[in-house]
């Protein structure tokens, strides 16, 4: 085993389940729900604790990193192009989904403080507009499985 298969074991032990498990019938469903529960976990560390939205975000990253490194890494350097457009189209909206969703948490939380319901609305807005990002981007994402 590399060093670097021991240092981001964590993270290609989820790559595999996120690859090899659970799914639904429709790999659209199965995209669509898994980066739904990453955007409310996104939303509840941000809420719960300010910046641990960052904590999810930085987590998928690196996942997105290893993903990228292992395909470059499989079939050569001159693949990292190819590699880096299997994940970006679909991986913009994603990100943006996700640190909206943190958002969204961060400012729901500041509602107790300040009592002000305009914060509730405009939190639900942006966790409703995470929620649309999350959609095309898994349309995108389900283009490109078909595709390969």
């Amino acid at each position: 085993m590399q060093i670097s298969e021991k240092l981001f074991k964590e993270q290609i032990e989820t790559i595999k389940r996120i690859t090899g498990g659970f799914s639904f019938q429709d790999p659209f469903l199965t995209i669509f729900f898994n980066n739904i529960q990453v955007a409310i976990l996104a939303f509840l560390l941000s809420f719960i604790y300010g910046f641990g939205g960052v904590l999810v975000i930085s987590w998928n990253a690196t996942i997105l990193g290893i993903a990228i490194g292992m395909l470059t890494k499989s079939y050569g350097i001159q693949y990292y192009p190819l590699a880096l457009s299997t994940f970006l189209p679909h991986g913009i909206f994603e990100f943006f989904a996700f640190l909206i969703a943190a958002i969204s948490g961060s400012i729901i939380s500041s509602y107790y403080y300040k009592k002000n319901d305009k914060l509730i609305k405009d939190s639900i807005l942006l966790l409703l507009f995470s929620i649309f990002l999350i959609f095309i981007g898994a349309i995108i994402e389900t283009i490109i499985i078909a595709s390969k």
